[in-house]
């Protein structure tokens, strides 16, 4: 038994709504739809978090995917597989990173449609979150979400089976994990 763990297509960075694929996400799903569908793999289980993102992936991975539509099952969604939560983690750790490093300056306002101004920033909290090295965590740890994905993983060994693949639609975070 294979499990597939796959990301999401390209979110809607700098939208009102993050949560959904955007044009480009969904010609990535196809595309890895078509893929997977002319090297001849097969599904017997698909599987996605219950993120918006994560659960239309998996629904256009299966509109594009002869394989997955003949799959015996519809999606099966487990919360596990979510993506941890960016936000309470940047609003958890900022603070203290902010007290140790005062040149970690940056306009808050921009920080969601500045890609790059964003993804410095992110480096920096997600290193501290990973790492535990703030005190005052109000949130997740990473062990925590570590621990999280794992059960969810060996949820979908459980139910596969020893034959067959899985897909998974989940997020970064989980797929790293």
């Amino acid at each position: 038994m294979k499990i597939y763990m796959i990301r999401h297509g390209q979110a809607s960075f700098g939208s009102p709504n993050y949560d959904r694929l955007s044009e480009k996400g969904i010609e990535q799903v196809r595309a890895l739809a078509g893929y997977l569908y002319s090297a001849g793999v097969d599904f017997d289980a698909v599987y996605s978090g219950t993120m918006e993102r994560q659960k239309q992936s998996a629904a256009e991975f299966i509109r594009h995917n002869v394989h997955a539509v003949e799959s015996k099952s519809a999606v099966k969604e487990i919360e596990g597989f979510n993506e941890h939560n960016t936000e309470q983690i940047f609003r958890s750790i900022l603070p203290e990173l902010r007290e140790r490093d005062p040149e970690l300056i940056f306009d808050l306002d921009n920080l969601m449609s500045d890609r790059k101004l964003f993804q410095s920033v992110y480096k920096k909290v997600m290193t501290a979150w990973i790492r535990g090295s703030c005190s005052n965590l109000h949130c997740e740890t990473y062990d925590q979400f570590r621990t999280r994905v794992r059960s969810a993983v060996h949820q979908v060994a459980e139910e596969s089976g020893e034959k067959g693949n899985a897909a998974v639609f989940t997020s970064g975070g989980p797929v790293s994990c």
